[in-house]
């Protein structure tokens, strides 16, 4: 998933759009800050004419699948004009990005069941022996054998 918003500080993709000079400016000719996702952010100027090959280079670097993220799908978010929680003009964006980013969720272990999701989708540890109970109705393999549940009810 990408934000076209971009953190405000000194990493690659902020630098190459100060570079060129692609961000969004206010008419002292300072970049206008916003708050997302990241934090600070400033935002592509969508109608400077830079814009596509700017945008095109991070994709490229980024999604190299040799030295980046290889990836078959993208979803691009936030396309819409979005700001929060700092409202236009936004004149302390510092303030209102407190909590931005927000705190990553704790990694689970598995096999904890995830919440609210058939046993079907559940995750499958291989390296219990074939005689472990899962409430599944088709065969599955695991270790190249294949079983039936003989388990009902919660996984």
């Amino acid at each position: 998933m990408v934000d076209p918003a971009v953190a405000y500080q000194p990493y690659p993709p902020y630098q190459r759009g100060a570079s060129d000079g692609i961000f969004l400016r206010r008419d002292n000719g300072s970049f206008w800050l916003g708050v997302v996702w990241p934090g600070v952010t400033v935002f592509p100027d969508w109608f400077h004419t830079d814009i596509q090959n700017y945008w095109n280079n991070e994709f490229t670097v980024f999604f190299d699948p040799t030295n980046g993220v290889d990836i078959d799908g993208l979803w691009i978010d936030m396309n819409e004009p979005s700001n929060f929680p700092c409202n236009f003009p936004c004149d302390n964006p510092y303030a209102a990005a407190v909590g931005y980013p927000p705190p990553p969720p704790a990694v689970r272990s598995p096999p904890r069941p995830i919440p609210g999701f058939p046993c079907s989708f559940q995750y499958v540890n291989f390296f219990v022996p074939v005689t472990f109970k899962r409430c599944l109705s088709t065969p599955e393999h695991v270790s190249r054998l294949s079983h039936y549940s003989v388990g009902k009810g919660r996984c």
